[in-house]
């Protein structure tokens, strides 16, 4: 069997996944993201997994390094060019959870119909109940909270 040169265009969970199996089959990866910190990131979350492995004794250390050894980051699309197979894995997080698991709808469309301010509140209050991380408000939501009570008290 040949090995193949794969892009994979975004690197979060799903595009990571499909960089290690990929790898893992032999094949050259090249993994890109708009956000120039994900690659990497995901290549250490990939490593990180397989070190879980190694640790169990169901791959070997030197599996392990050529898998990773196999996964270059950073570019730009235009490096795409010479892959045999590019594959998307880039999908909205709404649309991955309606088709993923069958949500009848996805987390920006819920924060859309039950209110910013209410999910937030709803986040810190259970994050109080329970100490719990699980429940922490990311700074994503924190800041445009803050920016949405701002404007409406202008």
């Amino acid at each position: 069997m040949s090995h193949l040169t794969v892009g994979v265009v975004g690197a979060g969970a799903m595009g990571a996944g499909i960089a290690q199996v990929a790898a893992a089959a032999g094949h050259h990866v090249m993994l890109f993201d708009q956000r120039s910190e994900a690659p990497a990131l995901a290549v250490e979350g990939v490593r990180a997994g397989l070190s879980k492995r190694v640790a169990d004794g169901k791959l070997s250390s030197e599996q392990l390094r050529g898998i990773v050894s196999r996964i270059a980051t950073g570019g730009a699309l235009a490096d795409f060019a010479d892959c045999d197979l590019v594959i998307e894995a880039v999908a909205g997080a709404d649309t991955a959870m309606k088709l993923g698991v069958n949500y009848p709808a996805g987390p920006f469309e819920w924060l859309a119909a039950c209110g910013l301010s209410h999910i937030v509140g709803l986040l810190e209050h259970l994050q109080a109940l329970t100490c719990s991380e699980r429940y922490r408000v990311s700074p994503w939501l924190m800041e445009r909270n803050w920016n949405l009570n701002d404007r409406a008290a202008r």
